[in-house]
């Protein structure tokens, strides 16, 4: 039952499929043996969603190369420092829908949100609007680091249905309820990610780079919690996200096969606690991968 639940509400991230993501990626690409394998196991299990980005470099040309018809595929258009909107978002969704082979996009995210003025703002929601309207896209949503302009501008843009922002043991500002309110007012389906902090709360303290030493008091603490309690991190991980009922979908990137089967064999812990911890600078400097 708990892992029909994991299958309903798991959504495969795949920028490791394009480029070197995450803080531990060695800088190899997905063999494409390997992403047959995920493919092939995401339709066994009845898995529908898969997360990807058009700036992920290839990871839409490399899926397409696989039968997605079954998947609901929703991605990521960045908008920075664009002129003529209305041409470059017809050009983009129609080079998605190319590369990915598919006849429509489930969830078209705008990326870096928090960047963009209100004037671009409404320009995009007008043109991905229009896309809709063509029936080449079915959702359309953003994603965001910042939940307070988050709450700002909810209630100005109706357009959107999808909200795409990070949520784990140590970011929890999706439980904030004032958000809670606004995004369940607006029917806003909600995509979690950053379950696993590109894997930090996944590491041992003691082997994470040198660069994550001034958080290392803070994980140190996160580390000693899970073997006190017998937790395994992953699993707990998964555990705090998947009972947060807001959540439709949890967007959970992987390296390889392997990777996948370790989450799909996800064992709920016998003794739920929930992690603690002081609210400090240094958390929200960790939370936050553009600052590490």
């Amino acid at each position: 039952m708990v892992n029909k639940l994991l299958n309903k509400k798991l959504s495969i991230g795949t920028a490791q499929i394009g480029f070197n993501y995450g803080a531990f990626n060695k800088g190899k690409r997905m063999p494409l043996n390997e992403i047959k394998k995920i493919i092939y196991q995401l339709n066994k299990k009845k898995i529908i969603n898969i997360d990807t980005a058009s700036d992920y470099k290839k990871s839409e040309s490399v899926l397409g190369k696989f039968n997605l018809k079954k998947i609901n595929v929703t991605t990521k258009i960045s908008f920075k420092d664009v002129k003529n909107i209305e041409v470059y978002s017809k050009n983009k969704i129609n080079d998605s829908l190319k590369k990915l082979k598919i006849k429509k996009i489930y969830g078209v995210l705008i990326h870096d949100f928090d960047l963009l003025k209100a004037s671009q703002l409404s320009k995009i929601f007008k043109s991905l609007s229009i896309l809709k309207k063509k029936g080449l896209i079915s959702k359309i949503g953003i994603s965001v680091y910042n939940v307070d302009n988050l709450i700002k501008i909810l209630p100005i843009y109706k357009s959107i249905s999808i909200v795409q922002l990070s949520y784990n043991v140590f970011d929890r500002r999706l439980e904030n309820k004032t958000l809670k309110l606004l995004l369940k007012k607006n029917k806003i389906e909600i995509h979690a990610r950053s379950i696993f902090l590109q894997g930090v709360l996944l590491q041992d303290p003691k082997f994470l780079p040198i660069k994550f030493k001034k958080w290392k008091n803070i994980l140190n603490d996160w580390h000693k919690f899970l073997q006190k309690n017998n937790y395994k991190a992953l699993y707990y991980c998964l555990h705090f996200a998947l009972i947060n009922k807001d959540a439709k979908y949890l967007v959970c990137g992987i390296d390889n096969f392997e990777q996948l089967n370790e989450i799909l064999n996800y064992k709920p812990p016998k003794k739920y606690k929930k992690y603690q911890f002081k609210r400090s600078k240094n958390i929200i400097s960790l939370i936050n991968p553009s600052l590490w």
